[in-house]
């Protein structure tokens, strides 16, 4: 049987790469660490998701899944920001007014 291509692999910022078409699963067992419960993911993980150790990261739970992804701080629109000092400085007043009620 031929093998099928499930990935694409690329280097990055001196890093390797492969995205999958196909979402990569593993199972692990939450384990209690002192007062907290722990998550360990293995190296490939990491190196597959561009995370490190040490990285601060943003936990999102809902009841039966938990998301992870990186805190990055997001930087507005130059623009945007510009015109959102225009439209306020144009209707100061109107947006005073409208608070008040």
């Amino acid at each position: 049987m031929p093998e099928r291509n499930l990935g694409l692999s690329f280097r990055s910022d001196s890093r390797d790469y492969t995205t999958y078409k196909y979402r990569v699963e593993i199972k692990r067992k939450l384990r209690k660490v002192g007062n907290s419960v722990m998550l360990a993911m293995p190296p490939e993980t990491l190196a597959e998701s561009g995370f490190e150790e040490g990285q601060l990261m943003r936990i999102r739970s809902q009841r039966g899944r938990i998301e992870v992804e990186p805190d990055v701080d997001v930087v507005p629109d130059a623009e945007i920001v510009a015109f959102a000092a225009r439209f306020t400085d144009r209707y100061r007043e109107a947006l005073s007014r409208l608070a008040e009620l």
